[in-house]
């Protein structure tokens, strides 16, 4: 035992040097200067805060005494970490400050170890793959090969969530043991860690999420208090807490694969016309089907009308394969206006898209969809040969430019994007009869 205790200090204090020497690699940067009380911005994208300062930050966890500074606490001595490392590095690539913002971002992994180094199995696994993915990030910052701040902002999302489950899984653990404070401490944690998460991926706006994690803060401050009296609400807060970390996990990776597909539709549209024109009907039918199936990934998350209209169109563009491939379908002008509206399909789902994710306060994902929508709306009327509207296209313009100056990190106010969704939603209806017209 003796031994193990002299073990753990060992990598405790190596720890605790290599984040000290973090600290220092810009310490001639008054940027990364922390003032007594500077509030901890945590909005990446909305320009709201949640108003976590340093002072409350502190009071997130309970002080760890003297002789229980183990590795499982460790994290509780850096309040506000890794979020705060986050944010300033963010701030600075916004500025151009390269150097800076990749060593805030590098500083930033050496938090994430403290966790991994008390997580085991799958967790360990996913924390050692935060680290590697924040380690990447760093030096292509550092190389300023990032032009967007989406894959910043997904990946201090993922490494937040990740922590969360690793806080989660150990207060399920201490609970069991009848650790009521320790619970109390890492649910804390785990609902305050998932709370960065959300935010940083526009979710926190998200009601059922907002449930989860009022009730979980309630539960932990009674846990920390030692009055667990009510255990089965208890245990629900626990479950709950972990089934929100999942379902945005799984949000997370539905949403990465809409990014990947956008425009794959298109690709395998102008190969199933190559391929007709070339008289190759298997390969067109073929390439006719990819391009339903990339419509369905496309269109995550769809709901009501859109969805419905979608789901006629992907099974019209499948019908139109089968007339393709069995020779009944030969008329070139008639599978251009099957594209033409498989194309304004997607146009209304992503329309929809850009209202909900602005509805949600989630306005980079609104200008993504909006920017989406544009480009579906062109490939209508290009399929269709017809022209458009001159305010449709001034519209469209202005789409273009929001999505352009949201990407280089410059302001876009909520106002700009709602008034851009109520103009497109105009110009859609505009293509209607164009896109069905013989």
């Amino acid at each position: 035992m003796r031994k193990e205790g002299f073990k753990w200090a060992v990598v405790c204090s190596l720890v605790l040097i290599a984040v000290g020497g973090c600290h220092r690699i810009d310490e001639d940067d008054p940027s990364t200067r922390v003032s007594e009380g500077e509030e901890l911005r945590t909005n990446p994208a909305n320009g709201g805060s949640t108003g976590v300062s340093q002072e409350e930050a502190q009071k997130s966890w309970e002080p760890v005494p003297a002789g229980e500074q183990g590795i499982d606490n460790l994290w509780a001595l850096f309040p506000g970490e890794p979020q705060r490392s986050f944010r300033r590095g963010r701030d600075d690539l916004l500025k151009k400050k390269y150097r800076t913002a990749s060593q805030k971002i590098r500083k930033s992994t050496m938090y994430v170890k403290l966790q991994t180094l008390r997580a085991f199995g799958p967790t360990k696994t996913a924390l050692l793959k935060s680290e590697a993915a924040l380690r990447e990030l760093s030096q292509n910052v550092e190389k300023g090969k990032i032009f967007s701040l989406e894959g910043l902002d997904t990946t201090f999302a993922a490494t937040e969530r990740v922590i969360a489950r690793l806080h989660q899984e150990k207060a399920e653990e201490a609970y069991a043991q009848g650790e009521l404070r320790t619970a109390g401490v890492e649910l804390r944690a785990a609902k305050d860690s998932l709370g960065r998460s959300a935010v940083w991926t526009g979710d926190h706006m998200d009601p059922a999420l907002i449930d989860c994690t009022d009730r979980a803060g309630e539960v932990a401050m009674r846990l920390i208090e030692r009055a667990d009296w009510a255990p089965a609400n208890t245990r629900k807060a626990l479950s709950d807490l972990g089934a929100q970390i999942d379902r945005l996990d799984r949000k997370a990776e539905a949403e990465d694969a809409w990014g990947l597909f956008l425009g794959e539709t298109q690709f395998y549209l102008k190969e199933a016309q190559d391929m007709f024109k070339g008289r190759d009907m298997k390969g067109a039918a073929a390439n006719m089907r990819r391009a339903g199936a990339c419509m369905v990934l496309e269109a995550f998350g769809s709901s009501g009308d859109a969805k419905r209209f979608l789901e006629k169109e992907i099974q019209a563009l499948r019908k139109a394969a089968e007339e393709v491939e069995n020779g009944s379908l030969t008329s070139a002008k008639k599978i251009r206006r099957r594209f033409s509206m498989a194309q304004y399909a997607l146009a209304r789902v992503h329309h929809m898209q850009a209202e909900r994710c602005h509805a949600q306060h989630y306005y980079p994902r609104s200008v993504t969809a909006l920017r989406a929508t544009v480009t579906d709306l062109e490939r209508t009327a290009s399929w269709a040969g017809k022209g458009m509207k001159k305010s449709s296209i001034r519209v469209m313009e202005q789409a273009k430019d929001m999505s352009r100056r949201m990407r280089e990190g410059r302001h876009v106010s909520p106002e700009e994007i709602s008034a851009v969704i109520s103009d497109l939603k105009k110009a859609i209806g505009r293509l209607d009869t164009l896109a069905v017209s013989p």
